[in-house]
C-alpha cells in the first residue's frame, strides 16, 4: 500500500493480542452491563468481585437462553 502508516494497522490487526467482540446477539447488552459495573468499581461503589458477580448473575440466564436457542437450531 502506498501509505506507510497502513503497515501499523495491519501489524496491530495481526498481533497475537488483537481481538474482536464476540459474535453473539447478546454481546451489546453484555458490554453495557460490564461498562456500567466498571463505572461502579471506578467510583468506589462496588468491589471488582461484587461487580463481576452482579454482571454474571444478570447475564448468565441470557447466555443460557442464547445457547439453548443456538443448539435448537443446530448452530452449536
Amino acid at each position: 500500500h502506498p501509505n506507510p502508516d497502513v503497515k501499523l494497522f495491519a501489524d496491530l490487526a495481526n498481533s497475537k493480542n488483537a481481538f474482536s467482540p464476540p459474535k453473539m446477539a447478546i454481546w451489546p447488552e453484555y458490554k453495557d452491563a460490564l461498562s456500567a459495573m466498571f463505572d461502579e468499581v471506578i467510583l468506589g461503589r462496588k468491589s471488582a468481585q461484587q461487580a463481576l458477580d452482579e454482571v454474571q448473575a444478570r447475564m448468565q440466564p441470557l447466555l443460557n437462553q442464547y445457547i439453548k436457542r443456538k443448539r435448537q437450531r443446530g448452530e452449536l
